[in-house]
């Protein structure tokens, strides 16, 4: 890959891994959250790179969950998204954006826009603490 990984953990387990990948282009940033299952985890992460290279964003971290077993990478993606619109939701609070203005910061899906990687990766980690706790 052409962009650095600031993070990953086992890199040499390919599949059922859960991803976050941050991106910035001119003014604006994104994190889209993935999971590879059948896919390896690093093609899944260098198409979504291509694409935003296309529209002048780059990639600005990378994070990926360690290898879990086939039944429970759906709910470790489902942690994984609900984690981050909890932030998403927390940060436009903590900031007093009002509700008309908070377009900066939404969720589409698995996209995150308005996010910087830097105030996700903490909560991947926190998601990785927990998992000792609670299994996926």
């Amino acid at each position: 890959m052409s962009f650095s990984v600031r993070r990953y953990t086992d890199a040499h387990a390919p599949t059922n891994r859960s991803y976050i990948v941050g991106f910035h282009g001119g003014h604006s940033w994104y994190v889209k959250a993935g999971k590879a299952t059948s896919d390896i985890w690093v093609n899944r992460v260098t198409r979504h790179h291509r694409i935003a290279r296309v529209h002048r964003y780059v990639t600005t971290g990378l994070w990926v969950l360690p290898w879990l077993d086939l039944s429970q990478i759906h709910r470790a993606e489902t942690r994984v998204l609900n984690s981050l619109y909890t932030e998403c939701m927390r940060f436009a609070h903590s900031h007093a954006i009002p509700e008309e203005d908070r377009h900066g910061f939404q969720r589409d899906g698995e996209y995150f826009i308005g996010m910087h990687f830097d105030e996700v990766e903490p909560v991947a980690e926190g998601i990785i603490r927990n998992r000792a706790d609670r299994p996926m």
